[in-house]
């Protein structure tokens, strides 16, 4: 899988479960919410006896009070423990999304089952299909498939219980209206995926200007942009700055060429950066070097470096390239600290070149 499509993912994930959790805080909300409308329906459809008979009606009546409330009921006793185990640290992507799916199929199912004189709520199975429609074109129609079996499990069993036609002929509607429901969440799937496409497109092309802007074209250094940035980023972390100049660079370019020098400073800043050195090319011949390693762990690291960089200077251009390079311990990255070690690398250039020092303090 290419690193574009691991973003393209990761990125995709995220915003799902951002809305996933957002949805599982509203769910408790619904049931309440449904749980209201179902004490309206009790109260409506019995007002004449209970304003007859009292408080005696409803304790007469609790079974059908406790069987009103029943798929309320259901819906909590299957949310928690799927909630549980949805905010577990192990579960993974695929299993979150399968978990939300799953409680709203046992819900719709716990209110279309049990109340059989309200097919309307058959719509519940519309639902799941609509909340996949951020998922992907496989999970819709696995949505599709799972509110097809619940409708048929509805026509079969209300059909042999009650011996009317009746429940097969709001099957078929209902399943008319999923059947349509599911092509117009799978055309709105496609606007999201497009969506998703578009802002991995921007993310690229922004890395690209970012990069670009960060990195040195030449050497492959971090440029005097990505140093500002840094300054801040890197402020009361690195112990260490050295600044580096070569020695003689404009006779290099003189006697053998631009290209040769181009050469020169690539090589530079492939022999001395590791994952220890941030290298900054400030201009010219002049590198900015900031490390986490302490000044003498520096010292030791870039003397080996510069010793190597001169063999191969010597090896491919059959000439010696020297380096005057000053270190500094540091408290803070910052302008002040880079001055310390420009000044004492200037003082190592007047006293002769060719030397790697650590500022005395």
């Amino acid at each position: 899988m290419s690193k574009e499509i691991q973003i393209y993912h990761s990125i995709q994930e995220k915003i799902i479960l951002r809305y996933l959790d957002k949805m599982w805080k509203i769910l408790p909300v619904v049931f309440v919410a449904v749980f209201l409308v179902e004490i309206f329906l009790f109260l409506f459809v019995n007002f004449e006896s209970i304003a007859n008979e009292g408080t005696q009606f409803i304790f007469s009546n609790c079974y059908r009070l406790l069987f009103a409330f029943l798929p309320t009921i259901i819906s909590y006793i299957f949310y928690f423990p799927c909630y549980i185990i949805y905010k577990n640290k192990k579960c993974n992507f695929h299993i979150k999304k399968s978990l939300y799916q799953v409680i709203l199929y046992l819900a719709a199912t716990s209110y279309a089952f049990i109340h059989p004189n309200y097919p309307v709520l058959l719509a519940l199975y519309i639902i799941p299909i609509v909340t996949s429609s951020a998922f992907s074109k496989n999970a819709v129609g696995h949505a599709f498939s799972a509110s097809t079996i619940g409708i048929i499990g509805y026509a079969i069993v209300q059909t042999t219980i009650f011996e009317s036609g009746f429940y097969i002929q709001v099957a078929i509607v209902t399943e008319m209206i999923v059947v349509f429901a599911t092509l117009i969440i799978l055309k709105i799937n496609d606007q999201i995926q497009e969506a998703f496409e578009k802002m991995i497109d921007a993310l690229q092309k922004s890395n690209e200007l970012r990069s670009k802007l960060h990195t040195d074209s030449l050497t492959g250094a971090f440029t005097r942009e990505k140093l500002e940035l840094d300054m801040k980023e890197l402020n009361c972390k690195s112990n260490s700055i050295a600044f580096v100049d070569m020695d003689n660079f404009k006779t290099i370019n003189d006697n053998f060429g631009h290209g040769i020098g181009d050469e020169v400073l690539q090589k530079f800043v492939h022999v001395t950066n590791d994952e220890n050195i941030f290298i900054y090319r400030l201009g010219g011949d002049e590198f900015l070097i900031a490390s986490f390693l302490c000044a003498e762990e520096l010292y030791k690291a870039l003397v080996y470096k510069i010793q190597n960089f001169k063999y191969e200077t010597k090896n491919c251009f059959g000439y010696i390239v020297t380096i005057s390079c000053g270190i500094v311990h540091t408290k803070t990255f910052s302008q002040e600290e880079i001055n310390r070690a420009d000044r004492m690398m200037y003082t190592i250039k007047n006293s002769g070149k060719n030397l790697v020092k650590i500022l005395d303090e």
